[in-house]
């Protein structure tokens, strides 16, 4: 009962900040939710593998948390892309066919087995692998937004699966050191810090790290000693960051890519720090640990993950958005997915 408690508590502070919706706390409550297909759902249907082979190069969406690869977001996202890309195909990355239980996988699961199994899925879509079709063996296209991103890039660095350009929207690469912002005023307000706090120190728990996706990629390194704590309890995200061992293969494979674009929500209050979707990382700087610029960092000076070789061939780019965590305005999708796909 008091693992359950824990879950139910974790996520109504994060739909209180406004990160997933109060759909996806109806399907954990039981609730009958669920998102009717639109007219247009064709822009996000998986498409019969012999229709793309003369088309323009496909494009993977994975969505974030609390979402689901049909929903409303989605389709305006897909919608977005036929705009810019009218000739390729669109991949919604999904978990499951039901959207309900898409949208709790989001939440409670293990990354890293997620990542690996959906590199299994598209090579037996033949978008990964040497049975690519012609459309895909220049590579393809892929979006993430929030967590979506952090997941498409680790499948890069994981999966044989050629890339033209990574576009991610306000994705926690180097992690989440606290929980999303309270809003409200008052006794309100006190009681959501005053969780807030309970809940963050439950987040390197053995259960929060096996059960709970963003568990998985919260990295505190606001001292020696809380980074230690993470180098030691996380799962995921410090093997994706190559943080214990270089992985040549996976560093290979992401300075391959033709483009990496990391774009940052200037007036994120969900992702903090915020710049972790740029890559900024927290480092000691004489008695203090403060956040320094991804070019400055250990990570990009020694190449752990291939940013810097990137960066000296031309194929990385740093965006931003002037907003709250992934509300982007259609005309501002349209511009970047102009310049970079």
């Amino acid at each position: 009962m008091g693992i359950l408690l824990n879950l139910l508590c974790f996520l109504s502070a994060i739909y209180k900040s406004g990160a997933i919706s109060l759909g996806f706390l109806d399907v954990l409550y039981g609730a009958n939710y669920g998102i009717s297909q639109p007219d247009n759902a064709w822009a996000i249907s998986i498409i019969p593998h012999n229709t793309i082979v003369d088309q323009g190069p496909p494009i993977l969406i994975w969505h974030g948390l609390g979402d689901s690869y049909n929903s409303s977001s989605m389709i305006r996202l897909s919608s977005m892309l036929k705009i810019s890309n009218p000739t390729s195909p669109v991949y919604s990355i999904h978990l499951d066919n039901n959207d309900g239980k898409d949208q709790q996988a989001s939440l409670i699961g293990d990354a890293m087995s997620n990542v690996l199994s959906v590199c299994d899925h598209l090579e037996n879509m033949g978008l990964a692998g040497s049975s690519s079709p012609p459309n895909a063996k220049e590579g393809v296209h892929m979006v993430g937004f929030s967590q979506g991103g952090l997941f498409l890039r680790s499948l890069v660095q994981l999966c044989d699966i050629p890339v033209k350009t990574l576009m991610t929207f306000g994705s926690p690469h180097m992690g989440f050191n606290e929980m999303p912002e309270c809003k409200g005023q008052g006794v309100s307000k006190w009681t959501c810090q005053s969780r807030n706090n309970y809940l963050k120190s439950r987040l390197n728990s053995e259960y929060f790290q096996n059960n709970i996706i963003p568990a998985q990629y919260y990295r505190d390194k606001t001292s020696e000693s809380s980074y230690l704590e993470y180098l030691e309890k996380n799962v995921f995200l410090k093997w994706v960051n190559g943080e214990l061992i270089k992985d040549e293969d996976m560093w290979q494979r992401l300075t391959n890519i033709k483009k990496f674009v990391a774009v940052a929500f200037t007036q994120d209050t969900v992702l903090k720090p915020w710049k972790s979707a740029w890559f900024w990382d927290t480092e000691p700087i004489g008695n203090e640990w403060q956040e320094v610029p991804v070019k400055k960092s250990e990570g990009y000076k020694w190449d752990i993950l291939g940013l810097k070789t990137l960066h000296d061939n031309g194929k990385l780019y740093f965006e931003s958005v002037a907003g709250e965590h992934c509300q982007v305005e259609d005309s501002r999708l349209l511009e970047l997915f102009k310049l970079y796909l």
